[in-house]
């Protein structure tokens, strides 16, 4: 069974108080979040690196793997997940 989703994510936000705006509504699409840290990132002082984890309560690896796509997918308007055919 898999327990939990590990986040990394590069927000763009040159203050920790926009950062946490920006995660305030990450949480919104993704559910509630366990943040492990949350720091400015070191290749660019424009930017935070979160580390954070959902939970994620599924039996089989595909079913994992689709939802994580899924949750993936809602935070851009770039990727898009489609089941099965």
């Amino acid at each position: 069974m898999f327990k939990t989703i590990s986040w990394h994510i590069i927000i763009d936000a040159k203050t920790k108080e926009k950062a946490n705006k920006v995660i305030n509504k990450l949480m919104l699409h993704i559910g509630e979040m366990n943040i492990q840290s949350l720091d400015s990132y070191w290749k660019d002082p424009t930017q935070y690196e979160l580390f954070g984890s959902t939970p994620l309560v599924l039996e089989r690896p595909e079913e994992a793997v689709f939802e994580v796509l899924q949750l993936a997918a809602c935070l851009s308007n770039e990727n898009r997940v489609i089941g099965l055919l």
